[in-house]
């Protein structure tokens, strides 16, 4: 259980506004390549909640990673370990639709030459 002290940004005065939070996590490894864990975020001043759950899944050569809450938000995201990745985010309330690439590119590793 964590509790969490932060700026309210939904008052217009947010720096002095301060509101308090509390967030219970659990995560649960399923087996060797899936882990699932749930997130409930509860604020006892303005009374508002969300739950969150997640996953996270590993092939042999890449990840896939989601998540849904209680406030219509879906996110996944895929990554070859090559290092190629897409993204997906919906939100379905605010109708904001969000669809990404990624492409890691790293210089090859120099040999060390050897004195002869």
């Amino acid at each position: 259980m964590q509790i969490v002290r932060q700026p309210n940004f939904k008052s217009p005065e947010f720096m002095l506004n301060q509101t308090h939070l509390y967030k219970i996590q659990y995560a649960k490894k399923i087996s060797d390549r899936l882990s699932l864990g749930t997130e409930l975020e509860i604020t006892p001043q303005t009374k508002e909640s969300a739950m969150r759950l997640g996953w996270d899944y590993s092939f042999r050569h890449a990840k896939v990673q989601g998540s849904i809450d209680t406030s219509g938000k879906i996110s996944v995201f895929t990554q070859d370990y090559s290092g190629f990745g897409v993204s997906g985010y919906i939100d379905y309330l605010n109708n904001d639709y969000k669809f990404g690439f990624m492409m890691h590119i790293s210089p090859s590793q120099e040999q060390p030459q050897t004195a002869a």
